[in-house]
């Protein structure tokens, strides 16, 4: 039995096989300070405006994007301002890439995209973890959906406690 959340989950994966996943000998995970902390110093860096709280918008976008699984290289931009933070998030995406730096988000867009990607890992994985208990499912977010999805679409089984009343989202399903 192992007990934790999607992130906990998707960290303890990546740990086991840090290689499979693209880094070499160990990640640093950002806590949501730290990746403000990170954003901040990319603004530094690359001579970026900080006006209009633009570091916490850029790190929104960033999470925003992850959790629905969506790349930097994938994201379609609309308008100017949209398209500048396209550009910001790629260079973060290849920043943390080259210090292996992961955030909260990337952890289960990471082991999503190994569930895709790797048919033999998946069937590993869903060969250990067969069921899978989520509480408070009102919360989950797309790519955690799908990763769930993913874990389970062989042989695996769900067990969703949610509430309703505590929703402020459409469904996932």
């Amino acid at each position: 039995v192992n007990i934790g959340t999607f992130h906990s989950f998707a960290l303890k994966l990546i740990k086991e096989d840090l290689e499979g996943f693209g880094y070499k000998n160990k990640i640093k995970l950002l806590d949501e300070k730290e990746q403000i902390l990170f954003v901040k110093s990319l603004f530094n860096e690359n001579r970026w405006e900080e006006k209009n709280n633009a570091i916490q918008k850029l790190v929104d976008h960033i999470n925003n994007q992850k959790e629905n699984g969506i790349r930097s290289v994938d994201v379609k931009s609309k308008g100017k301002g949209i398209k500048n933070l396209n550009q910001q998030y790629q260079i973060y995406e290849q920043s943390t890439k080259e210090k292996s730096i992961v955030d909260f988000s990337e952890l289960v867009l990471l082991l999503n995209e190994r569930l895709k990607n790797d048919l033999e890992y998946k069937k590993n994985i869903q060969s250990k973890y067969k069921n899978f208990l989520i509480d408070e499912f009102q919360d989950t977010n797309p790519i955690q959906y799908q990763t769930l999805l993913l874990l389970t679409e062989d042989n695996g089984s769900i067990f969703a406690v949610g509430d309703d009343c505590q929703s402020d989202r459409k469904s996932v399903v």
